[in-house]
This record gives structure tokens, C-alpha cells and sequence, in this order.
């Protein structure tokens, strides 16, 4: 079988000003070594028995140096709702992340919602990412499954789904929050009615690409290089022979994954009607692989 030739090297590349940029050449066409032909399981949450697993969850966004909820964004994230634990509940081997529509007070505001989040305490660089979960309906409603750069803003939205619209869910990636910038890459994709049942939601991240499957079908592809000679992002695993630039703003910091229910109240002093709660947002399985060399 034909072999892969590759090497990495730094070179300047100027555009108004000389910065670092990697970039690699493949010098005869075929597969990539590390393609994944199998994939092995290292880190797990089954939501088996009746509590959380606080080794391996916090339940609110830590950002503090201690690592504590003693902040104000650190249980709401600026949104219309408190993360509450209660509002996670694990029975009959699922997670139930569930919103409610109550009042909550937090760090002095009221807020009209509750609903619950998770936040890994461990971070993960490279490998294939997997929920299996089942998602509310309902306009007001955001599920979500993503992983953040620890310490960088580096976001992959494995998942995101407006409940108003039930067949349809959004795949993206942000570096920065800033309305300009070209700071994200939002994708809509039709999919199967997501309440309805069980969906399995995954990417495959390594360093040249992030692809995005729904029960196992690719349904995106984001390359992190392209061809130095035509500036056109690679989509493919099987690389031409040729010469390839980094993509400027791409995943490459080992991340923790995270997984919630927003509530939007769509417009500001509006407040959703008690019959879409509560909502659950129910999950099954969360699973990290890493790919494994071929033998």
C-alpha cells in the first residue's frame, strides 16, 4: 500500500507584516497515517445510578481561580436562567437536564427560569466526541453539546438546535464572540425530528480537520489547511500531492466539553408559556475516543 511522506516546517509569510505559519508537504497521494480506523474509549459518563458524578462534572461554569460558582456569570452566563443542581437528575441510566419555569435568585438579580449544565473537569485534545441524548421542543428552547479551549476561545458547537424548528440543528465554530471579524462559521443541517427519540451527535477532531456525524452520518467537514496554491480549504482525508498553509484560526487546544439548556425568552420582558415545561433535555451516554493507530 502506498505510504504517506509528509514533514512540517516554519516559514514567513507576509501580509503587511511577517508572522510564524506552519505548513506541511505531501510528496506522494494516499491516506493519511492517522486516519482513524478504530477508535478506543477513554473517557465515559453512562449516568448510571442516581447522582451526578462530581469526579468528573461541575454543574456550573468555573470561572473563578478557585474553581468555584462565586461569581455571577459563573451559574447564569448572562442568560435569563440560574443553573441549579436539582436540576439534574440522573434515574433509569439517563441524565435528565430539565428547565423549569420558576423564579431563582442569583448574586442579588431574580431570574424567571432554572434549568442545568455540565462542564468536564477534564480536558481533552484530539479524538472523536459523542452524546447520545434526546432534545425538548419548543420555541425558547437551546440545547446545546460544545467543547471550549481551555484558556482560549476555541469553540465547537457539536450541536446546536432551536426547539421552535425540531428538524433542524446547527454545527459551528467561534474564536471570538465579536460581531465582526468572521468570528464564527454557523452551519444549519436537516435532520430527523430530534425529540422524537434518541440521536447520536459526534465530530472527529485532529489537526487538519473537525468533522461533524449525526447517527453516524458526516454531515460537515472544517479543514484546518489549504492549498498553498490555490487557497482552498482541504475536504478531503486523501491529500494531493502539493504544499499546504494552516488555516489562521482553527482548533488546536485541549478542550472540556459541555452540555446544556438554554432558555430564551425571544424577546426582552416576555416571558414562555408554562406549557413547554418543564423541559428535558435527556442524555444518554457522553463519550471521548482516540483514535487508534493502524496496525
Amino acid at each position: 500500500m502506498k505510504k504517506l511522506i509528509y514533514f512540517f516546517c516554519l516559514i514567513f509569510q507576509f501580509n503587511g507584516s511577517a508572522q510564524l505559519k506552519t505548513v506541511f508537504e505531501i510528496t506522494k497521494e494516499s491516506i493519511r497515517p492517522d486516519t482513524p480506523k478504530s477508535w478506543k474509549l477513554v473517557w465515559q459518563d453512562e449516568f448510571e445510578g442516581s447522582h451526578l458524578d462530581v469526579s468528573k462534572w461541575f454543574s456550573y461554569y468555573p470561572y473563578t481561580a478557585s474553581g468555584l460558582d462565586t461569581c455571577p456569570a459563573c451559574r447564569t452566563l448572562g442568560g435569563d436562567l440560574v443553573l441549579t443542581d436539582s436540576n439534574l437528575v440522573v434515574s433509569n441510566g439517563t441524565l435528565k437536564i430539565i428547565g423549569k419555569k420558576q423564579k431563582a435568585h442569583w448574586y442579588g438579580k431574580t431570574y424567571p427560569y432554572t434549568s442545568g449544565n455540565l462542564f468536564s473537569k477534564q480536558g481533552f485534545l484530539y479524538g472523536r466526541f459523542e452524546i447520545r441524548c434526546k432534545l425538548p421542543a419548543g420555541l425558547g428552547m437551546w440545547p446545546a453539546f460544545w467543547t471550549l479551549g481551555e484558556g482560549v476561545l476555541e469553540e465547537i458547537d457539536v450541536f446546536e438546535i432551536n426547539g421552535r424548528y425540531m428538524r433542524q440543528f446547527q454545527t459551528n465554530y467561534h474564536h471570538c464572540y465579536e460581531a465582526r471579524n468572521h468570528c464564527q462559521d454557523p452551519k444549519w443541517h436537516l435532520g430527523p425530528a430530534l425529540h422524537e427519540g434518541f440521536n447520536v451527535f459526534a465530530i472527529e477532531w485532529d489537526p487538519l480537520f473537525v468533522r461533524w456525524y449525526v447517527n453516524d452520518k458526516l454531515v460537515r467537514t472544517m479543514a484546518g489547511y489549504e492549498s498553498s496554491s490555490s487557497n482552498r480549504k482541504i475536504k478531503s482525508y486523501k491529500l494531493k500531492p502539493g504544499i499546504y498553509n494552516q488555516v489562521t484560526n482553527f482548533p488546536k487546544t485541549k478542550a472540556r466539553i459541555i452540555a446544556g439548556l438554554g432558555i430564551d425568552s425571544t424577546k426582552p420582558g416576555k416571558i414562555l408559556k408554562s406549557k413547554l415545561f418543564p423541559a428535558v433535555f435527556e442524555i444518554d451516554y457522553i463519550r471521548i475516543y482516540e483514535s487508534q493507530a493502524k496496525e
